[in-house]
């Protein structure tokens, strides 16, 4: 039977197509993973029908509601290691039909230019266990939520093993909704706690100090920073873990910043998804390719990007750019030509943007 080319799904007004792999690969289609033959490709109606499990014989995702890349289930999707397209829509499938899937194509990714013409990036893989770390030495903001998922056990090796590659390791603090205590009120902006509940750093510090980490080799991150004093009732709350602070700048308030509010800091990095969120005005965790483009920056927020690396630089620092987007040449030509230096991204494509 001659396969099916996917790059035939054309994004419509009913949906858009985003592309989360690689190359060209063809398998049988199926709607249950319980049922997959050899070389599967698993039909789904939406991200979270992703089985927790995946069999071996699965080879690639086929998801017909689509996924922003600015959304933390970009980053899930990028974890699994498999090729995923997601918005595929009311694509004609049947079960036991022979599928060839270009992924590149999916992407409008154009024929890959010399290595000469994109000098390379410095990567920092982001990691979330053990298995994460294979061929790594650089590392990304590890998430205290994340941590405090894992078994002491495992965080503990995960921290341990990290500042043995590293010297340091750089943990973020709480950036959801912990549950506040009753009669208490949660005071917060849009994905970040402000610095005030007790309890929560409580949380932090214990984590931190069960890893038996020296101070120094801690750098205790804020996120969604806005303004400097907020670093610096952080920086008092943490000392007694960590003898090093630094931030996430995911607002636009941030990247406006003057040097002096970064000279402090150890690292600093810019969020992109975040960022993006906040200076389009467009919900993140909801696809829209010319509000918030699949394959490259707004351009917008690549100014941004580039006013907050001017004001680290200032500062004698060199921030890295975190974002779970797509690897590709042009994507690392804008980057470069908006002074990006350093890029942050899940641990599955940090040989990618390596090879560009």
């Amino acid at each position: 039977m001659q396969p099916n080319e996917l790059p035939s799904w054309a994004a419509d007004d009913n949906h858009e197509i985003v592309s989360f792999g690689f190359g060209r690969h063809a398998g049988t289609a199926v709607f249950a993973h319980t049922e997959a033959p050899t070389d599967s490709m698993l039909v789904l109606d939406s991200v979270s029908d992703v089985p927790s499990s995946i069999p071996a014989e699965v080879i690639a995702l086929l998801i017909r509601t689509a996924v922003s890349p600015y959304s933390h289930d970009a980053w899930a999707l990028w974890s699994l290691g498999l090729p995923a397209a997601t918005g595929i829509g009311d694509a004609d499938i049947t079960a036991g039909q022979i599928l060839e899937v270009d992924f590149d194509a999916l992407a409008g990714e154009p024929i890959i230019e010399p290595r000469s013409t994109v000098p390379p990036l410095e990567v920092y893989s982001e990691v979330a266990s053990i298995s994460d770390l294979a061929g790594a030495s650089r590392f990304g903001v590890l998430t205290i939520e994340n941590l405090l998922s894992l078994e002491v056990e495992a965080a503990v090796a995960l921290l341990t093993e990290i500042v043995e590659r590293q010297g340091w390791c750089d943990i973020r603090y709480f950036n959801e909704f912990p549950q506040p205590a009753a009669g208490k009120s949660l005071r917060s902006r849009r994905g970040s706690l402000l610095a005030e509940d007790a309890s929560l750093f409580e949380r932090y510090v214990q984590l931190i100090a069960s890893a038996g980490l020296k101070s120094d080799e801690v750098v205790a991150i804020l996120p969604m920073v806005s303004t400097p004093v907020e670093l610096a009732d952080f920086q008092a709350a943490v000392s007694a873990v960590a003898s090093r602070v630094g931030c996430t700048v995911e607002t636009p308030a941030a990247c406006l910043l003057p040097p002096e509010a970064f000279r402090s800091l150890a690292t600093v990095e810019i969020g992109i998804n975040d960022l993006s969120h906040f200076t389009t005005g467009w919900d993140r965790n909801d696809p829209h390719g010319r509000l918030m483009p699949f394959y490259r920056l707004d351009a917008s927020v690549a100014k941004l990007t580039q006013l907050a690396i001017s004001s680290c630089s200032a500062a004698g620092l060199e921030p890295r750019v975190g974002l779970d987007l797509r690897p590709s040449a042009g994507l690392a030509r804008q980057l470069q030509a908006h002074d990006v230096t350093r890029v942050s991204c899940p641990s599955q494509l940090a040989a990618r943007w390596s090879g560009i």
